[in-house]
């Protein structure tokens, strides 16, 4: 599975957050209720928008700097 992860660090997240949306900071949560919460968003987009893969995310319709339209 393709993985996108835009870490950064707590210094640059607003940069972070202004270019993709989304930002990973490193070390906050455990790995086991990262993975956890990743399986739940990932049903999430195949139930309600027919996201299979994350090469779908196409299908959500991005606009730009990382901000979708839903």
């Amino acid at each position: 599975m393709k993985d996108f992860s835009p870490l950064t660090t707590i210094d640059k997240l607003t940069e972070t957050l202004d270019k993709y949306g989304v930002a990973v900071l490193p070390n906050v949560l455990p790995e086991e209720e990262c993975e956890a919460f990743k399986k739940t968003i990932f049903e999430h987009l195949a139930t309600e928008f027919g996201v299979k893969e994350p090469d779908d995310y196409v299908k959500l319709n991005p606009k730009g700097e990382g901000r979708g339209q839903l």
